[in-house]
């Protein structure tokens, strides 16, 4: 996409502008002097545009949090939303804080989603659901899969846009896969592919009061990639963390050093190290972030616009398409600026060198353990439910996931990390681990079916007993001595913790127990 020359005939912002600003509620609608101009920040990674004004209190003026609030521009309206917060102070001005509908996705739900729908499909329905109202939603093409415990909206619609991407082919005409951006217009929600948002908004020095320029290894660059699989120890009733192979770029490791990142691949995935070489290809490369400041303004911009720049910086002559990451723009006294944040990658791709360390032999001897240990736990009666699991057995249980994460989804792996540990010591565990159950319901469920009673916790846990949280929100182990072993969503790995009453929330207690542990 870059371009050595620009022949876009570019029309110039206006240098003046009106803008009108509305508050609507059942009381009427309000017409808005703004004290010291708006601004309105409309960030990536859907979070809500902000819009931010100062007005003053006077004996007319009667509105609060949840009335609409419409902002418009020559005329156009740019932007609705609703009023989330007032802040007063002696002066009698109030500082209104407003967000669009975007706002709204960060509600929480639960969703098991089979492979039967798109994305864009499923995120109609969410929409639906809670109130949001849509325009036009790209078709995404591919079926998605999962389950989503107590996620925000907001993380619903990013994984399920994500797993499109990586599940979609590559384009013959843009050479990559679809990149979807999310977005409010005028109170109606929108997806879009990012090839679909380039404009032809031309920018370069002589429009700018001021710019920043960073290029960087520090956040999001590697130049080696491990991976690593968890596998039985031969002979014993355990588990060991195996590097497999990898993948090196040692040109930019003679140039930065080693910048390591770790890949652990899902049990079933055969082509590992080709993923590890693919990732590091987009990885082993330094970010450039041209930050640009009082740029006359544009309202059509948000992020994920594609944009066209012309700036010598030094140590590169930048004259190419590039895409807005974050935006905010400011009117003030009938004139509008904007603040840009660009971020973009080299175009060079890294020599990228792999390794193989038996990859396949040990995604062999994983597949083998859990094909006899599913044996094993079908041919055990179902006596284990009253278990004979022994203090040491789940000790072992508890110690072989302590730090480990569920490479599906690492801030989502409560179950998954809960039954790893119980497989130690529970045949009945072992059969739902090894069949992949990842969710509450579904282990409950498998659970009771196995002649496990749910009973309500009422303070007492043996060790290895499973504790169940909220409305089949979170679950760990009971390590018997009023503490717990489980996986922590905001560390994103399970972690030991010493009072079961802070396994989930601050002070909340488990709601039931399932006595899987020591009798």
């Amino acid at each position: 996409m870059a371009a050595t020359t620009q022949t876009l005939t570019v029309k110039p912002a206006p240098l003046l502008v009106d803008y009108s600003l509305i508050i609507k509620n059942d009381k009427g609608e309000f017409l808005i002097d703004p004290q010291d101009g708006v601004t309105l920040d409309r960030s990536p990674d859907l979070a809500p545009a902000k819009l931010k004004f100062k007005v003053f209190k006077d004996e007319v003026l009667d509105f609060e949090e949840g009335n609409q609030v419409t902002f418009a521009v020559n005329g156009e309206v740019i932007f609705v939303g609703y009023v989330f917060e007032k802040s007063r102070s002696k002066s009698r001005f109030i500082e209104v804080l407003c967000y669009d509908q975007l706002r709204y996705l960060k509600s929480y739900g639960c969703y098991v989603f089979d492979n039967t729908k798109t994305a864009s499909e499923r995120i109609k329905a969410l929409c639906d659901d809670f109130g949001i109202k849509v325009g036009d939603i790209v078709d995404t093409k591919v079926k998605i899969d999962h389950v989503f415990d107590n996620k925000t909206v907001q993380d619903i619609i990013q994984t399920l846009l994500m797993k499109s991407t990586i599940a979609s082919p590559v384009n013959d005409k843009t050479k990559h896969k679809p990149i979807y951006v999310v977005y409010d217009d005028k109170g109606l929600l929108y997806i879009k592919e990012m090839d679909d948002m380039i404009t032809e908004v031309l920018i370069d020095e002589t429009q700018v009061e001021d710019y920043e320029y960073v290029s960087s290894i520090d956040k999001n660059t590697y130049t080696q990639l491990l991976v690593v699989r968890e596998a039985p120890v031969k002979g014993k009733n355990k588990k060991e963390l195996l590097r497999t192979g990898g993948a090196y770029c040692n040109d930019n490791i003679k140039r930065w050093g080693v910048l390591q990142k770790v890949y652990k691949p899902d049990e079933k995935d055969v082509n590992a190290i080709d993923k590890a070489k693919k990732m590091l290809e987009s990885l082993s490369k330094k970010t450039h972030t041209l930050r640009l400041r009082g740029v006359l303004g544009d309202t059509s911009l948000r992020p994920g616009s594609g944009i066209y720049v012309n700036f010598n910086l030094g140590d590169q002559l930048l004259n190419e398409l590039v895409y807005v990451n974050a935006v905010e723009h400011t009117f003030k006294n009938h004139e509008h600026r904007m603040d840009l944040e660009l971020i973009y990658f080299d175009k060079q791709q890294p020599k990228i060198e792999t390794k193989d360390y038996g990859d396949a032999e040990v995604r062999k001897r994983i597949e083998e353990y859990n094909k006899n240990k599913h044996k094993s736990s079908k041919s055990s009666s179902s006596a284990s439910k009253t278990s004979n699991a022994t203090n040491s057995q789940v000790q072992a249980g508890m110690s072989a996931i302590e730090g480990t994460s569920y490479p599906v989804d690492p801030s989502n792996g409560c179950v998954n990390r809960a039954l790893a540990g119980a497989s130690y010591y529970n045949a009945d565990c072992a059969d739902l681990y090894n069949q992949g159950i990842d969710n509450v319901d579904d282990m409950e469920t498998g659970l009771n079916a196995k002649g496990y009673v749910s009973e309500a916790y009422t303070g007492q846990a043996n060790a290895g007993d499973i504790l169940v949280y909220g409305d089949n929100q979170h679950v760990v182990i009971a390590d018997g001595n009023g503490g717990f072993v489980g996986n922590s969503t905001s560390r994103g790995y399970v972690i030991q913790g010493n009072d079961v009453n802070y396994a989930f929330r601050n002070g909340v207690a488990p709601v039931k127990i399932i006595r899987t542990g020591v009798k």
